[in-house]
């Protein structure tokens, strides 16, 4: 059997109240016999598991192959999605959380993304993702707001992700080679409440572009119980240490400004942070577009 174009990775902590609906969003999805699929539960105490292998047994002809993966101890957002691809055996990795959806417009999703990735050049790929507030069923698309990277070569947007800060949501929507994830240790193994600001960072400063694709499908579900809703210290200190792990001891590949920026942002971007998580949500309650 000829190895999967994409491996799929869903991580679960305490997901039982949204992980049925997780997976049920890729059941009607076609060229599903082409993704590997990676269930990996981070010492769930709830009834994730249960749900996870009920619905494995049910589905798991559906997929190239799928591999289940119970940790007996909890590892962390960062080190979970390391593990969870070590084995991995797709050319091309992604992956959502135990919370998160695919809503293609159509259920070609994976066709649409196998076909697009054949044309890229970039091994690091952001995919338009859509920020669906699940209490009001609100919907916002935020991927022209950081269009600008687009034009920036790998150089260039590791200064910027260095000196200015993660543009993006921290959620799903990013496609990586994993022989170059793998290559660079991508996810790391310091325990982050986050997956991707270092992910960007290593691809870039290696000289790997971060590549945009224009394609809908990945819904990052936001509900007061998850991690960015609750967690604003967690961030705070994860930021701290990615900051002294990814870019501290690359300053001299910021300009003079780029350098100063970095570091008067340092001393206020934990404060704001927690004004940000304390209202999170007012902008989607207030301008979303509701569908």
């Amino acid at each position: 059997m000829a190895d999967p174009f994409l491996s799929l990775a869903i991580i679960t902590y305490q997901s039982e109240k949204t992980v049925a609906e997780t997976l049920a969003s890729l059941e009607n999805l076609k060229e599903l016999e082409t993704v590997e699929l990676i269930l990996f539960d981070d010492a769930s105490r709830d009834a994730t598991r249960e749900l996870v292998s009920k619905w494995v047994d049910k589905n798991r002809k559906l997929f190239h192959s799928v591999q289940t993966i119970f940790s007996d101890r909890n590892l962390g957002i960062s080190r979970a999605h390391t593990r969870a691809f070590a084995e991995a055996k797709g050319v091309w990795g992604t992956y959502l959380g135990g919370d998160d959806l695919l809503r293609s417009p159509s259920r070609d999703f994976f066709l649409k993304l196998k076909t697009a990735l054949q044309d890229v050049k970039e091994h690091l790929v952001r995919l338009r993702v859509k920020e669906y507030w699940s209490e009001t069923g609100t919907i916002i698309d935020y991927f022209d707001s950081y269009s600008f990277l687009i034009r920036l070569s790998a150089r260039r947007q590791y200064r910027y992700l260095a000196s200015s800060g993660y543009p993006f949501r921290s959620g799903p929507g990013t496609v990586f080679r994993l022989d170059t994830l793998r290559a660079l240790d991508g996810f790391g193994t310091y325990n982050l409440a986050f997956e991707d600001w270092q992910l960007y960072l290593r691809f870039t400063r290696n000289g790997y572009r971060a590549g945009f694709l224009d394609l809908e499908g990945v819904l990052w579900r936001r509900h007061p119980g998850q991690v960015s809703a609750t967690g604003a210290q967690k961030f705070a200190l994860g930021n701290a240490l990615v900051k002294r792990k990814e870019i501290i001891p690359y300053l001299d590949r910021l300009s003079l400004f780029e350098r100063w920026k970095f570091r008067f942002r340092g001393r206020i971007s934990s404060r704001l942070h927690v004004y940000y998580q304390k209202y999170l949500g007012l902008w989607g309650r207030l301008f979303g577009v509701r569908r």
